[in-house]
């Protein structure tokens, strides 16, 4: 799938609802989102990772709900590291998609 990496920014106001949640095995159970927000206080980058419900994208609501499966809370070194991750990652992906079936041998 060679889609292009849209700008994750809700047109309508989100109700953010925190989910009791079991905990899983990630490697037989990954967690999927489809939406996330973040914040800053006191040194701590906190991660908000969920999904907003298809029929809450599809309706014509003046709200969506974003419901919150985990929060993730980092320090600056660990939201840096991950940062770089998702940028090589990204980069990868860019690669792919600009590069023709020759150039990928």
């Amino acid at each position: 799938m060679n889609e292009e990496p849209t700008k994750n920014v809700p047109l309508r106001p989100v109700k953010k609802e925190i989910v009791e949640f079991e905990a899983a095995d990630p490697e037989e159970e990954p967690l999927f989102i489809n939406h996330t927000m973040v914040s800053y206080a006191v040194g701590s980058t906190y991660i908000d990772v969920g999904i907003i419900p298809l029929d809450d994208i599809l309706s014509k609501a003046p709200e969506v709900r974003f419901k919150v499966l985990t929060r993730l809370v980092m320090a600056l070194p660990t939201l840096t590291q991950l940062r770089d991750q998702l940028n090589q990652i990204l980069e990868t992906q860019s690669a792919d998609v600009t590069s023709t079936p020759k150039d990928r041998v």
